[in-house]
């Protein structure tokens, strides 16, 4: 079966893409998944104000 291509905003072959996919190789899942979340709660959750941010969750970093 053929694989579905995903819409993007850019190309796979562009020289920053390429860069960041080559740093994300050489890290850990946790520090991924810490920068992501980081990244997700600096950039992008300010853009939703209307969202309650959990806080009986404890932190894991």
């Amino acid at each position: 079966m053929a694989k579905n291509l995903r819409k993007t905003y850019g190309k796979a072959d562009a020289p920053l893409t390429v860069a960041l996919m080559r740093l994300i190789e050489t890290q850990s899942k946790s520090t991924v998944a810490n920068w992501t979340l980081d990244y997700a709660e600096t950039k992008i959750l300010p853009l939703f104000p209307s969202i309650i941010r959990m806080t009986s969750v404890p932190s894991t970093r």
